[in-house]
């Protein structure tokens, strides 16, 4: 009887231990596919990292390119306006000097013209300024311009002071 008790517990610690091998067995493979399924969620883990980083930088670009747009478009209106401005001095100084010219020239004239009175005798200066008057007369002018112009030019001559 002794031996059949042995033989029982043997036969029930070996059924114990075959059940323990069952269960250490599908331990292993539930242990397997667990680090499996972890490697896999580490993967995608990594991969949504990865894709996270290069929108960030992205981001990051388009932020940086945005102030830069910003940048110049402030700049381009900025020079716009001072180009406008710029446009506007420019057309105020031509026509000043347009009327300054317009104003000088009959006077630069006048002076050449009357220059050869500053070194000439007495009586030659009737005959110079003669010939002043006929060449500048209005009524010798082809046109209404040049009638005003050499008004002008005769005028001036007359208030140089080789003139007199």
């Amino acid at each position: 009887t002794e031996v059949t008790e042995q033989m029982q517990r043997r036969a029930e610690l070996q059924e114990l231990l075959a059940a323990m091998e069952e269960e250490l067995s599908s331990t292993r493979k539930d242990l397997k596919a667990s680090q499996q399924r972890a490697d896999q969620w580490r993967r995608l883990k990594d991969e949504k990292e990865r894709e996270l980083f290069a929108q960030i930088r992205k981001r990051e670009d388009a932020e940086r390119e945005a102030s830069f747009l910003r940048q110049s478009a402030w700049l381009a209106d900025r020079t716009a306006r001072e180009n406008v401005a710029l446009k506007k001095q420019l057309q105020k100084a031509e026509a000043t000097a347009a009327s300054r010219a317009a104003g000088a020239l009959p006077k630069q004239i006048a002076e050449m013209e009357c220059s050869p009175l500053r070194c000439c005798r007495g009586d030659a200066r009737p005959t110079i300024k003669k010939k002043l008057m006929m060449k500048w007369h209005p009524d010798k002018q082809p046109t209404a311009e040049h009638v005003e112009f050499a008004t002008q030019v005769i005028q001036a001559m007359q208030n140089q002071p080789e003139w007199e």
